[in-house]
């Protein structure tokens, strides 16, 4: 069993360093334990347009390196 990344994860029973498609789900698998996501639920994102597309050009300085080409 691990835990990481707000998860718990675990591997019973498993080939340690193989995986086979044949291989029971339950023997390796994880679930989210982050108690944010289960007071407030997943992160959800929405994009909202505020105006048209612009075209821009952006000029970068090119950096001095000594000794380059």
């Amino acid at each position: 069993m691990s835990v990481h990344d707000g998860r718990l994860s675990w591997t019973v029973w498993a080939r340690r360093d193989g995986w086979d498609h044949s291989d029971p789900k339950r023997m390796r698998g994880s679930v989210r334990i982050d108690p944010r996501d289960v007071l407030f639920g997943p992160l959800r994102y929405q994009q909202v347009k505020i105006g048209e597309r612009v075209t821009a050009v952006v000029r970068m300085p090119a950096p001095v390196v000594p000794g380059a080409w």
